[in-house]
């Protein structure tokens, strides 16, 4: 019996692969059923459900001037989506569901090529596919249920772009990236680090650089920049004012104040409407870590911050302007580590009507990620490994970590987790077995 497990191990290790794949296959599309879409309508759910079924709405209430600044790409979607299905229960969970399982697959075929063994990219495909977050985050209406398939099939496009270049396949390139950043800018640090690597790609010598070899990845850079220009242009056209980033300032200013709620005014002229003047009250729904007892932890953040959006005021002073010390950067970046790894990714860690002791148990998946991290780190060191996996993981892990625009919450992070799942097994394919696959597939 030993000998046969020993003879059949990888097969025996396909076959269960692939079980964990088919399992995951079977909850994503069964779950939407039960967990629907239209059973959570309150918060940013409910914001995107009403700017898109209204398509961008002219009625009075204060969520009106959130849905103006909101980065322009789920609106587009789900006022697709919604008119297509009629917001009905059954469509909308085929809906979920359907997309969640492709999305999972956009991020298998990337692994493909970049892992560079067929095993390990299978394993990447089983662990993505029994992620709890990455199933759950599907039965509501929030933008990284687009922005997540939208990262994989972009970076999947881009590393087959590399490996057999071609003019359709830059332009797709472009345009997939486009409509990441379109969704959320959190798809930023990813699209930097592949364009920067096409280019030097395709032309070493910096100093010198091949201009015919860097036509077709600068086209693609510029399909990418004019589809993201879509959202500024919207806001623009709206209300007049130049905002690069769709809602960048807003959380920012919530972050700087080192409160844990924000009351934010805003006022603009609206070309609909004339001049409005609104008043937001919001605040990051997941400070509570919950931790155990033992490591229990909570937040210095505290009290209401009162700010103002001028939005009729000149660009780039729509805002009042940071008074955050360095002190304080450096300890509300503490905070945003410890959220980065062990937050809570919410509306999923929401309990409900279906699953309920099954949703307990998914939260502690939330433990993985800085074993994993030190992992990856470690196997970098230890590898001298210095490529597009190893620079594509530490700077979008270094983005979120770092950055100094939002209070870091766990479901910003899921493409990231995406990409340290593929880096960590990349670095663990044998190296003559990678180059072996890459060879094979070639000739």
């Amino acid at each position: 019996m030993a000998s046969w497990i020993k003879k059949h191990r990888d097969t025996l290790l396909v076959a269960f692969l692939w079980s964990l794949v088919g399992a995951g296959i079977v909850f994503r599309l069964i779950n939407p059923f039960f967990n629907n879409p239209n059973d959570f309508l309150q918060s940013d759910p409910l914001r995107h459900f009403l700017s898109a079924r209204e398509c961008l709405p002219t009625i009075h209430e204060n969520w009106t001037a959130c849905e103006i600044i909101d980065p322009l790409g789920y609106q587009f979607w789900l006022t697709t989506i919604l008119r297509i299905t009629a917001a009905d229960r059954v469509a909308t969970a085929i809906y979920a569901g359907a997309l969640s399982i492709l999305n999972t697959w956009f991020w298998y075929q990337w692994m493909k090529l970049c892992v560079g063994n067929k095993n390990l990219a299978l394993a990447g495909y089983a662990v993505l596919s029994v992620l709890p977050d990455w199933t759950r985050v599907f039965q509501y209406y929030l933008q990284e249920t687009l922005v997540l398939p939208l990262v994989g099939l972009s970076l999947w496009l881009s590393w087959a772009t590399m490996k057999n270049p071609s003019s359709a396949k830059y332009v797709g390139t472009g345009l997939a990236w486009g409509c990441a950043l379109l969704t959320k800018i959190t798809a930023l640090p990813m699209a930097t680090v592949v364009f920067a690597w096409m280019i030097f790609k395709n032309s070493p010598n910096l100093r010198k650089p091949d201009l015919r070899n860097l036509k077709l990845p600068l086209v693609a850079l510029a399909i990418c920049l004019v589809v993201y220009a879509l959202g500024p242009i919207k806001i623009f056209n709206r209300i007049h004012a130049f905002v690069l980033i769709p809602g960048g300032d807003y959380h920012r200013a919530c972050y700087e104040s080192g409160n844990d709620n924000m009351k934010c005014t805003f006022k603009f002229q609206d070309i609909r409407q004339g001049n409005q003047v609104y008043e937001i009250e919001a605040g990051p729904p997941s400070l509570d870590l919950r931790l155990p007892v033992p490591f229990e932890w909570k937040t210095t953040r505290k009290g209401l911050c009162l700010t103002e959006a001028d939005f009729t005021a000149s660009p780039f002073n729509y805002y009042p302007p940071s008074r955050m010390s360095f002190q304080d950067r450096l300890h509300y970046t503490w905070e945003n580590i410890i959220y980065f790894f062990f937050g809570l990714s919410w509306p999923e860690n929401t309990d409900t009507r279906y699953f309920g002791i099954f949703c307990e148990m998914m939260k502690s998946s939330r433990f993985i990620w800085l074993p994993i991290t030190l992992a990856i780190i470690f196997l970098i060191v230890k590898k001298r490994r210095v490529d597009i996996m190893s620079v594509l993981f530490l700077v979008s892990l270094s983005f979120f970590m770092l950055q100094q625009s939002v209070i870091m919450e766990a479901r910003y992070k899921k493409a990231w987790e995406g990409i340290a799942v593929a880096t960590l097994f990349a670095l663990l394919a044998n190296r003559k077995i990678r180059n072996k696959e890459r060879t094979s597939e070639l000739s």
